[in-house]
This record gives structure tokens, sequence and C-alpha cells, in this order.
């Protein structure tokens, strides 16, 4: 069977450049695609077709970088914080304002 001709096609950040003359595991049909980055990745078919593979690993770094920033790891502490207190306190979270004073 005569593989698909994806050549020019881009998935996501990837580029299809040109079929490789190797098989990968399963023997699937691999392809030489270059990403916006502008690295070279060997990506087979089927990833490029259903999405599973959309960058040469860049898209995942930044998705990291992104998901540990300072603003959202404020936030984690501030949970963790809150839950804290709830825990010792043996209240639901919220803070009782009706003080004693006497």
């Amino acid at each position: 069977m005569k593989p698909l001709d994806m050549t020019g096609q881009r998935y996501g950040r990837l580029m299809a450049l040109r079929l490789q003359p190797e098989r990968g595991l399963q023997n699937k049909t691999l392809w030489l695609c270059r990403c916006d980055c502008g690295c070279d990745a060997v990506v087979d078919t089927q990833s490029l077709r259903n999405g599973s593979t959309r960058s040469c690993g860049c898209l995942q770094r930044e998705t990291r970088h992104f998901r540990g920033s300072a603003t959202n790891m404020a936030k984690v502490r501030t949970k963790i914080a809150k839950r804290s207190i709830a825990a010792v306190s043996g209240h639901s979270g919220t803070i009782d304002t009706d003080w004693d004073d006497a």
C-alpha cells in the first residue's frame, strides 16, 4: 500500500518535510518534520494525523513552564494554607468575625 503524501502539510507546529526510508515501531510510516521553533522531529503518520504529536517537544516545555508560573504557585500555596488552617481549627475554612472581647 502506497503511503499518504503529507509533504508540506501542517500538523500543529510541525510541517511534514519528507517520508523517512526506515519504518518505526509496528512498521509505521515515519515523517521528517520541522517544528516552528526550528527543530526537526521524526513522527509517525498516525500521531501527526490524530493530533497526538503537535510539536518537537517545545509545546510541552512551554506548557509545563506556564503551569508552574509564580501566579499559579501562589494560588496553590494559598489553598494549602487555607486547608491547613481549617484542619487545625476545625472550621470549614471560613473565619468567624464575632469575637467575644469580654
